[in-house]
């Protein structure tokens, strides 16, 4: 009896050990906002089946990390998404600032729902990042490279040598492609009925701190999808070689293709010929894709030498 006390006791300390460390780390000062809206709701299966794939912690040692889908009616069915309703026309400001009112913590990942994440996502960096935000008190940070501006080099922040800071002359302050945003900051500037296109032109209060990853690696490295509106031929092949076939026919429902993947689409053969040589076509494509990726991700560790 006396053994079975002790195990249950160091199984106890064990837990409680982690659940400590958890609550210490950086990533537990973050939250996932994922913006899209009902008309793209068959973005949502793909994306996410990629997000939890290349991102496994967010259902072990990380499941605390709360994840926000920024939707109209729908929503999606997982335990481990909170869907944030918008059902009135508040446009895409408005409806991400009513998903901010679901966060409290005080930083907020942005990622978009068109955004296919291809490689495993680096925790290491992004926790290297929001240390730095906490310690300078970093209102942003693109997790996109950006060298120069106006050919002028972006001046690195002291300490930091991974991250530089934003130029005052820089023509789009802020991106939204995947970028850490301090919670309160993002919703300042999504407080106003903004346009997604003219949201980043937008210019910044001089009291926010605006910053860029300026390494070639990237920690969340993903395909965009979607095109101005439209699925992308390019990123289509990549998809198909990365999920099942089903998949394709579900990311079809209610959205638009370019004019290159419509070639294929109308065409009376390729209906016939679909489920062989198209896809094999896409498949193979996407092999070389992964390839071209996997390659330029080493060669980009290794320009970058040690991470964060």
């Amino acid at each position: 009896m006396r053994y079975i006390v002790r195990i249950i006791l160091l199984i106890f300390l064990l837990f409680s050990a982690n659940a400590q460390a958890s609550a210490r780390s950086p990533l537990s000062q973050l939250t996932i906002i994922v913006s899209s809206y009902d008309k793209y709701s068959s973005l949502w299966e793909p994306f996410f089946h990629l997000l939890f794939e290349n991102w496994p912690s967010l259902k072990a040692s990380n499941k605390n990390i709360k994840i926000v889908l920024v939707a109209n009616n729908k929503t999606y069915d997982d335990p481990r998404v909170f869907t944030s309703l918008s059902p009135f026309a508040r446009g895409w400001s408005g409806n991400v600032n009513d998903a901010l009112k679901h966060v409290h913590t005080k930083y907020v990942l942005y990622l978009q729902d068109d955004y296919f994440i291809r490689n495993k996502v680096d925790e290491k960096v992004i926790a290297g990042i929001l240390k730095a935000m906490n310690k300078l008190d970093l209102d942003y940070v693109e997790l996109y490279k950006r060298i120069r501006t106006n050919g002028n080099t972006l001046p690195l922040v002291k300490g930091y040598n991974y991250l530089s800071y934003q130029a005052e002359e820089e023509i789009m302050p802020r991106s939204l492609q995947a970028s850490i945003w301090r919670k309160d900051v993002l919703s300042y500037y999504t407080n106003n009925k903004i346009k997604i296109w003219d949201f980043e032109y937008l210019p910044v209060n001089q009291k926010h701190k605006f910053a860029f990853y300026n390494k070639n690696y990237q920690p969340i490295n993903y395909a965009n999808i979607m095109l101005q509106g439209k699925i992308h031929y390019r990123s289509l092949c990549w998809f198909l070689n990365k999920c099942e076939d089903k998949s394709f026919d579900k990311l079809l429902q209610n959205l638009e293709l370019s004019k290159k993947s419509k070639f294929f689409f109308s065409s009376l053969w390729y209906k016939q010929h679909y489920p062989t040589l198209f896809i094999g076509f896409c498949k193979l494509k996407g092999y070389l894709k992964n390839i071209q990726f996997f390659a330029i991700d080493k060669i980009n560790q290794f320009k970058d030498g040690i991470g964060v």
